[in-house]
């Protein structure tokens, strides 16, 4: 993602704004941050102890690329290159603190949903549209009115989906 600088910070900034203006349900008054919560996802900001200068061949290149180049396979033979190709043999502290990241992230995250339906992309895609389409209107953002229509659209185009399949199974 790049460095923690001013342009970062201002962007979290406007979304912790953001936040002040959507409400979760029509009627009432202000929205709490617990009743925020439940429907918002889980925020991890993961910080690294280092800055690398990400250059390649007096290129620069993107994070992403920077681990592409450092996880590709080295070729050639030889015991130091068979070793380096072998990410299970990385230094025992390193693969500790993966694999207490990768809980921590797990146990904290998992797949965004109210009550027991899972809130898939097109679903989080409609709600967002329902958001900007009210802002844009000047009202204010309203998650339990942008959930429930969504789900509604969801299930009247499963509905469909599942009567045409089985239309053409006849």
């Amino acid at each position: 993602m790049g460095g923690i600088d001013e342009a970062a910070l201002d962007h979290l900034s406007l979304v912790t704004q953001m936040t002040k203006h959507i409400r979760v349900r029509a009627a009432g008054g202000r929205t709490t941050a617990s009743e925020l919560g439940q429907f918002s996802p889980i925020f991890v900001w993961l910080l690294r102890d280092f800055y690398l200068d990400l250059v390649e061949d007096n290129r620069k290149i993107t994070p992403r690329d920077y681990l592409e180049l450092a996880l590709r396979p080295v070729q050639g033979g030889g015991r130091d290159i068979a070793a380096k190709n072998e990410l299970d043999k990385l230094r025992p502290e390193f693969r500790s603190g993966l694999d207490a990241l990768t809980r921590f992230v797990f146990e904290r995250s998992g797949p965004k949903q109210v009550g027991a339906t899972v809130m898939t992309g097109p679903i989080l895609a409609g709600i967002t549209q329902s958001f900007l389409d009210a802002i844009n209107n000047g009202a204010v953002p309203t998650i339990t009115s942008s959930w429930q229509y969504m789900f509604m659209e969801y299930l009247f185009h499963r509905s469909c989906l599942i009567g045409k399949q089985e239309l053409d199974a006849k």
